[in-house]
């Protein structure tokens, strides 16, 4: 009996409390994130080697393949891009093996297939996405074989470009 009244006793003192007049007020907070364009593109190795082979038994040489990650901030109405240009054509001095006889394939989310191209012609699109995120995959380039092309060690340079605007 003696716990009931104290019980009864806090809860009065508790409703009497609250007619003393306490007062509550809230505030908004407004939060805000900005997050803008932004890209990062990873490619290794940097080298492609194509071993040289019987252009019978080994019509299509495959190169080294390259693991490829790029990271995109993107979305709404942008959609990030990555390209791949060569320079020229695959060269030693004066001779010459045409860039287009370099192809590839990919895998990964996004990633696509082509045919290499050289400036001043528009690079050749290796992926778009149009969301952000870090996309991996792998390119595997293959170069068309011939008997036609001369003894040589045949080099240029090509860029790969991640953009996203």
């Amino acid at each position: 009996m003696k716990t009931a009244r104290i019980m009864l006793l806090s809860a009065i003192l508790v409703l009497m409390g609250a007619g003393l007049g306490l007062a509550v007020d809230t505030a908004t907070i407004t939060i805000n994130a900005t997050v803008t364009a932004s890209a990062n593109l990873t490619v290794a190795p940097t080298t492609i080697s194509f071993p040289d082979s019987d252009p019978d038994s080994v019509p299509v040489i495959t190169g080294t393949q390259l693991a490829i990650t790029a990271k995109t901030k993107t979305g709404g109405t942008h959609v990030a891009t990555l390209t791949w240009q060569a320079a020229d054509d695959l060269k030693d001095g004066t001779l010459f093996i045409p860039i287009s006889a370099v192809k590839w394939t990919t895998t990964g989310a996004g990633y696509q297939g082509g045919t290499l191209v050289k400036s001043p012609t528009a690079p050749v699109t290796v992926g778009t996405w149009s969301h952000s995120g870090s996309y991996n995959g792998t390119l595997t380039p293959t170069l068309n074989n011939s008997w036609s092309y001369d003894v040589g060690n045949y080099t240029i340079a090509s860029t790969m470009t991640l953009s996203n605007p």
